[in-house]
């Protein structure tokens, strides 16, 4: 449940008036419900308060009761005018939100808006977005179409998508920013929707979906694979349009004088920008700002004077979503967690984590939160792991990991394998093992109680071990495969050295490190970010003064086919420095499309 209130509660300033509708004093007007309910209260109020009665001449009676109208609703409403105050959640919104149109009480529908829009999930998405058609709620359903664009993956897994109509998923394709892995999973999305069961007359429109792929971004070997699938075979437009774009695409003398067969221009999925976590110059001790880097401009400032959460870790989950998990609040170190919607520009506490932890390991898994290690508020090293559900905000123990550290990196793969790397033992000092494991199903199916938790020889494997010892040490994921860089010892100092992990898999069952290109800094505490088609090395808390406000990138192969051809990353390059922050406590890619629609001023 949220409680929403005016800048200015009526409630606050004149309390006598809820209190003299309650007790039936003064009233002039009785508002009929459905099941025979009646409502008093003063028809000045009314008219004064709710924008549906300005300027009207109201009788004796109001009649609120048919039956798509909800009793308490209108209620919950009626009270608002009261007091300026109005308590919403997840089995009210709806009524809420229609009596609140019919009413034209434009604040509580932005405010049922807003709930519903920080609660959208996949899962339910076609439902939410029913409802925005019928109550036309403009803003609810250009929030839905937003998550299905960029929350496409998890969309196209969910039990929505298969019902989506066929001009809602004709749109979807049409757009630009639609965030899909790849135009490969774009085609996949379409067969599956096409071969939904029951759905026969879906193929007459196959070949109007197909036509909205960016055929250019797939490879020959994914066409001529697809070329062979019966769906597609036994469809004479569709086997039309894969011959022209496969003629287009190979032959490029036939193209003079003739329109492409399909949309050329790249989607902007690929078109990811950084977002940094810290403090600004001008701010006060204690606040931080989130802001979008550009190797080409200063740094665009999205949101400033968010509470300042020192020695968190932030881990960047799906649909926008930043948690700062522990750290220090009033020069206290926490367990509480706070989460930043970079749609909506607004932070909120969420559940606390088992155990409190400074110096731990963290990463996203999906929509899901892991951390692990680090030191209890003994200064004990850890080996104990949870993670964190945002559906049901709740904490949830995973088996502890073989071996205790503190500042290990932490990273997972597209297949939810995840990896614990590195980092500090006591016993050891700075650590080269590995460990990973795959991470539970998050469908409610897999659940690790202390009854049934298993061992963690059986839920942990060791991987191959990193080349050296250092910790502090900045980890990301691209193509999945884990890159490792920078970090400290007590005989080398600072490091700029970086490798790259293919993870285990039949042919090689620990995986393999490999050393590629050094950083032209050498960095510790910093962070690691893949982001179109880079890798961002930037900041560096072991090392402010020199390197705090330092970017460096490493350009990765175009294509998939550079890549199976073995090309090496192209080399690091020094990027435009920060100039409005002062230092990086926390560093993410984020979509384009995410935040820039509601960008606020600088």
């Amino acid at each position: 449940m949220v409680e929403f209130k005016d800048k200015l509660p009526l409630g606050l300033c004149c309390p006598l008036f809820e209190k003299l509708r309650a007790d039936v004093c003064f009233t002039d007007i009785q508002i009929c419900l459905r099941g025979d309910e009646v409502i008093n209260a003063h028809k000045v109020i009314l008219a004064g308060r709710i924008p549906k009665f300005h300027g009207q001449i109201l009788g004796p009676i109001l009649c609120m009761n048919k039956s798509e109208t909800s009793a308490s609703a209108v209620k919950a409403v009626i009270k608002y005018a009261y007091t300026g105050k109005i308590e919403i959640h997840e089995d009210t919104v709806r009524p809420i939100l229609i009596v609140a149109r019919q009413m034209e009480l434009t604040g509580v529908v932005d405010w049922c808006c807003q709930f519903m829009t920080e609660r959208l999930h996949p899962d339910k998405l076609l439902e939410d977005w029913e409802f925005a058609h019928h109550a036309d709620v403009p803003q609810l359903r250009l929030a839905c179409f937003e998550m299905m664009q960029t929350e496409f993956t998890q969309f196209v897994l969910s039990p929505s998508f298969p019902a989506l109509p066929f001009r809602d998923f004709l749109s979807l394709l049409e757009n630009d920013d639609l965030r899909a892995v790849d135009e490969e999973q774009v085609v996949e999305a379409i067969l599956k929707w096409t071969s939904a069961s029951g759905q026969p007359a879906r193929l007459e429109g196959l070949h109007t979906l197909l036509a909205e792929v960016r055929w250019g971004q797939t490879e020959r070997e994914f066409r001529s694979q697809l070329a062979e699938q019966s769906i597609l075979n036994s469809h004479k437009k569709c086997r039309a349009l894969l011959s022209r774009v496969e003629l287009w695409i190979s032959w490029p003398r036939s193209r003079p004088g003739r329109q492409a067969p399909f949309k050329e221009r790249p989607r902007k999925y690929a078109e990811e920008e950084l977002l940094l976590l810290g403090p600004t110059y001008g701010l006060a001790e204690g606040e931080w700002s989130a802001c979008i880097y550009s190797p080409q401009a200063e740094e665009t400032i999205v949101t400033s004077c968010m509470k300042a959460r020192p020695d968190s870790l932030i881990v960047s989950a799906e649909n926008g979503r930043i948690y700062m998990l522990g750290g220090r609040v009033n020069n206290k170190w926490t367990n509480t967690v706070r989460e930043y919607n970079v749609r909506t520009r607004r932070c909120r506490p969420v559940a606390p984590m088992l155990e409190q932890r400074r110096c731990a390991g963290a990463c996203a898994v999906g929509g899901e939160i892991f951390v692990c290690g680090g030191k209890s508020a003994t200064l004990e090293i850890l080996a104990s792991c949870e993670f964190f559900d945002p559906k049901r905000n709740v904490w949830q123990l995973l088996p502890p990991m073989l071996r205790s550290r503190y500042r290990p990196a932490v990273a997972s793969l597209p297949d939810k394998r995840l990896f614990v790397i590195g980092g500090y033992n006591i016993f050891t000092g700075p650590m080269t093992s590995v460990e990973y494991c795959t991470f539970p199903s998050n469908d409610g199916s897999t659940k690790c109680s202390p009854q049934n938790m298993p061992a963690s020889k059986d839920f942990w494997r060791n991987a191959a071990p990193v080349l050296n010892s250092y910790t502090g040490r900045a980890v990301c994921v691209s193509n999945g495969k884990i890159i490792l860089g920078g970090g400290y010892n007590g005989q080398d100092g600072f490091v700029n050295e970086v490798e790259i992990f293919m993870p285990p898999d039949s042919s090689n069952p620990q995986g393999q490190w490999t050393r590629i290109s050094d950083m032209r800094h050498k960095r510790y505490l910093y962070h690691m970010v893949a982001c179109s088609r880079s890798i961002f090395s930037v900041g560096d808390l072991g090392n402010a003064v020199e390197n705090g406000q330092t970017v460096e990138s490493l350009g990765l192969p175009l294509n998939l086919q550079q890549e199976r051809d073995g090309m090496e990353p192209r080399g690091w390059t020094d990027q435009k420095p920060l100039v409005n922050m002062r230092y990086v406590c926390g560093a993410s890619a984020i979509s384009r499309g995410i935040w820039k629609d509601r960008m606020v001023a600088h």
